[in-house]
């Protein structure tokens, strides 16, 4: 289950574009997102249009 993956003393981000224009777009969004998580020390979770949680990064 993706909850047991969520670290409590981590604050967690639920992010993503509401709208996908297509794959490339998508993965550059993801890619940025990804990186402000990593430099910044926090949780991710990539939500993209189709309304389900893809999970933890």
């Amino acid at each position: 289950m993706i909850t047991n993956n969520i670290k409590k003393d981590k604050f967690l981000v639920v992010s993503g574009p509401c709208v996908i224009e297509g794959e490339d777009i998508a993965f550059k969004i993801a890619e940025k997102l990804v990186l402000y998580a990593q430099n910044f020390h926090y949780q991710l979770f990539l939500k993209v249009a189709t309304g389900k949680l893809i999970g933890l990064v």
